[in-house]
């Protein structure tokens, strides 16, 4: 982080600190980190002391306390700062995993009190912390934010912008598993948005995919033609849950060859049939590039793992 903040010019520094030490939202953070980490380690206690018997409502609680972990790990990344924290931009990280825990109540409905009830409170304290930070340092409004925003705190960061319908588009074209399809995506400033898909299956089983070359070929022909870059390579895997995104070795193996050969701030996504998705890869991992899903039906299962699921 500081070696980050020592790159940018110093009108940006002034921008994070608040031109003043004391304009910092660390001190105001502390009782919501501290609650969440409480809340966090009561859900622990209760998925390890209590199993759930029907495994639709254990996953249910356990969505619910992976959303729980995500909240807190964001209030602590702003609470351990080494450097004065904005106030704004603190009430801003957490009016999203606010938006987030929304979307993650909207989609469980009555599935499970347990889970609902973990989510309700992680909901009720992210909202008393934003309510205190807004009245200590008097701020007005709130950012609006989607489901499953993760922007850049600079603006040196780029975001890939990818339509929720163009998700469910992919869920729809990539089973039976395992197929593949890459996307085109433009560059405007920072902004890398991805509005063309091509399939390009090639040998294909349940034990993995290649990309066909005739097909790949033609795809990078009518990318360079219309302008565009390959920035996007998502598959299918076999199997479901969050844990049958993670990539194999012969997708890691790809991947490097994919950076060798073209873009590298090139994103990579795997998704599985009861609609879970991962992005991973370099670029996404190292923090050089950010997601950001654009429309609703997606919620986020662990936005600090990249993970989310369509609702399905």
């Amino acid at each position: 982080m500081l070696e980050q903040i020592k790159e940018l010019p110093s009108k940006a520094i002034n921008i994070i600190r608040g031109g003043d030490a004391h304009f910092d939202a660390r001190s105001a953070l502390k009782q919501i980190e501290q609650s969440l980490l409480k809340e966090w380690k009561a859900g622990l206690v209760l998925i390890t002391g209590a199993p759930c018997l029907d495994p639709k409502q254990n996953d249910y609680l356990h969505a619910a306390i992976e959303n729980l972990t995500e909240c807190h790990t964001a209030v602590r990344i702003l609470y351990k700062a080494a450097c004065p924290v904005n106030p704004q931009h603190a009430a801003n990280i957490i009016a999203t995993q606010i938006t987030n825990t929304k979307r993650f109540i909207e989609s469980i409905g009555a599935g499970d009190d347990a889970a609902m009830n973990v989510a309700m409170k992680t909901l009720n304290m992210l909202f008393a912390a934003e309510q205190e930070i807004k009245n200590t340092f008097s701020l007005n409004g709130r950012r609006e934010t989607t489901a499953v925003d993760v922007v850049a705190t600079t603006t040196s960061r780029p975001v890939m912008t990818l339509s929720s319908s163009m998700m469910f588009q992919l869920w729809q074209a990539l089973f039976p598993a395992e197929r593949m399809m890459v996307g085109a995506g433009y560059r405007h400033g920072n902004n890398v948005t991805v509005n063309a898909l091509f399939d390009v299956t090639g040998v294909a089983g349940t034990g993995g995919v290649k990309a066909d070359p005739d097909l790949l070929g033609r795809a990078l022909i009518a990318m360079s033609q219309s302008g565009s870059h390959f920035a996007l390579w998502i598959h299918s895997h076999p199997g479901s849950g969050p844990e049958a995104t993670r990539p194999s070795g012969i997708d890691i193996r790809q991947h490097a060859d994919w950076l060798k050969n073209y873009s590298d701030d090139l994103v990579s996504a795997i998704m599985v049939k009861d609609a879970y998705f991962r992005f991973w890869g370099t670029a996404v991992e190292s923090g050089k590039i950010s997601i950001s899903i654009d429309g609703d039906g997606v919620s986020g299962v662990s936005v600090q793992n990249h993970v989310y699921r369509l609702g399905v």
